[in-house]
């Protein structure tokens, strides 16, 4: 099933949390290529692109705090709901 055909199935659905789910995704990774080459020197681009890697970096040690403290306590159902 390819993306446009997944799009699609979800509009005839009415799902609009998922579609609004996948625009978001697909802004979001539109995002970063965007602003890289918004810059007009390639030293902008580059601290840029540093930029976003520490964002990355960042969200990465969040994630693995966060997984390893629901593993460590069992809480997912008081999170999620």
């Amino acid at each position: 099933m390819t993306c446009s055909s997944l799009l699609l199935f979800f509009q005839e659905s009415k799902a609009p949390n998922v579609l609004a789910m996948v625009h978001t995704s697909n802004d979001l990774a539109m995002l970063v290529p965007a602003e890289i080459l918004a810059e007009t020197s390639t030293q902008a681009m580059a601290k840029v692109i540093v930029s976003f890697i520490k964002v990355r970096q960042k969200i990465i040690i969040f994630l693995i705090i966060y997984i390893s403290y629901i593993l460590q306590f069992g809480v997912v159902d008081q999170i999620f709901m």
